[in-house]
């Protein structure tokens, strides 16, 4: 009897969203100053700018998620719907123009390793890995920055009153989601200003898009660690794969579509594009539909400059 192949790989298709009315654009401003700052810049650069701050908010959030845990509820929505943004901005990055159909992803493993790769330390505070980046252009200094600004954001946000249920992050996959998430920030500033010059080249959305996309994968797995207890790695890599794209048809579909549980469906492509922009339809949807606790993160993290 061959032995079974275990399912490693994830393909986000490239026609995963149709092109049309149910594409995010950020709105005009009224503001006379931002008008004049918008005034002769490339298409396409706000959106690529406001994905850099969505990416920034986005990982205050799992940030919080992985030091203070909110309720199961509100952590699997949160999750959830971040995890089809991330999957949509991969999408926009570097799968919707690509001449090739799919481009392929690896599944996350850790989440049926019994292996903790990170340490909780101190009083419930995280210690995370530092991620690695192989470009001469990414200096290590500025993950390191960045990484020491949001852990000093989440020690001023201890005081501020959301009543978070205190655990520890029993999975690596959070801090898997922040490792992408980390270099994914920087790819995006780099990748956003040299495409406002005219600079940009293939592998830098390449390269930006690849970690949207791994974001998004290990997001979207988060939630489902008790579900596959007692699978062996073959079951366990088969269910994550068939969770993923239940993912990326919902993310698909509820741009028109009310999703379970939900008053309406969000009108546009889920995006990280939106959550910077208040009247975006993925924030009034947030709004709406969110549980208590995911909608108290969502606000701790615009409370800090992004």
């Amino acid at each position: 009897m061959s032995e079974r192949r275990i399912p490693k790989q994830f393909r986000l298709d490239a026609e995963l969203f149709v092109p049309g009315k149910e594409d995010y654009i950020p709105p005009r401003t009224r503001d006379e100053t931002e008008a004049a700052e918008r005034h002769g810049v490339r298409p396409g650069t706000l959106v690529l700018k406001q994905e850099t701050r969505g990416l920034v908010i986005a990982r205050r959030m799992v940030d919080i998620e992985a030091t203070f845990g909110p309720a199961p509820k509100a952590n699997n929505f949160m999750t959830r719907y971040l995890g089809m943004a991330f999957l949509g901005s991969a999408y926009y990055t570097y799968a919707r123009d690509s001449e090739i159909m799919d481009r392929n992803l690896t599944i996350p493993r850790r989440f049926i390793e019994n292996e903790v790769k990170e340490e909780v330390i101190g009083e419930g505070k995280a210690e995370l890995d530092t991620p690695r980046i192989e470009n001469e252009v990414y200096e290590k200094s500025d993950i390191d920055a960045l990484a020491d600004t949001e852990t000093q954001d989440i020690e001023e946000d201890d005081q501020d009153g959301i009543d978070y249920n205190f655990v520890e992050a029993d999975t690596p996959l959070i801090y898997e989601a922040l490792g992408h998430i980390d270099k994914a920030i920087i790819l995006s500033r780099n990748f956003a200003g040299a495409y406002a010059d005219y600079r940009n080249k293939p592998e830098m959305s390449f390269n930006l898009g690849r970690e949207l996309a791994q974001s998004a994968l290990a997001l979207g797995l988060i939630g489902t660690v008790a579900d596959v207890n007692g699978m062996d790695e073959y079951d366990a890599q088969k269910f994550a794969r068939k969770h993923l794209t239940a993912m990326a048809r919902d993310a698909k579909t509820i741009a028109t579509i009310p999703q379970e549980g939900s008053l309406d469906s969000m009108g546009r492509y889920p995006s990280l594009s939106q959550l910077p922009d208040p009247a975006s339809h993925f924030r009034i949807f947030w709004k709406r539909n969110a549980p208590d606790g995911a909608d108290e993160v969502l606000q701790t993290a615009l409370s800090k400059p992004y």
